[in-house]
């Protein structure tokens, strides 16, 4: 290699490394800081996770149907039972 190429490869490597990207910053999170503790229901916290039925877990009318979709049409659940 003659000494041209040496010192294109050497701008290269040095020209490389540069970046012209402005300094990244994180945005704010979108979510309170602090977790609510007003939505927890009373009836929920009285007894055990294993004693509530699962509609009564679930508030979401959505939820409530997409798991009784699930659970209608779960073949492995059907056979395992």
């Amino acid at each position: 290699m003659n000494r041209f190429s040496w010192i294109a490869a050497g701008f290269a490597l040095l020209v490389g490394g540069c970046t012209l990207m402005p300094k990244y910053k994180r945005p704010a999170a979108p979510v309170t800081a602090s977790w609510p503790t007003n939505s927890i229901r009373p009836s929920a916290t009285n007894g055990t996770t294993a004693d509530i039925d699962w509609r009564e877990f679930f508030d979401d009318l959505r939820l409530q149907k997409l798991i009784g979709l699930a659970l209608t049409n779960n073949r492995d659940l059907r056979v395992s039972t």
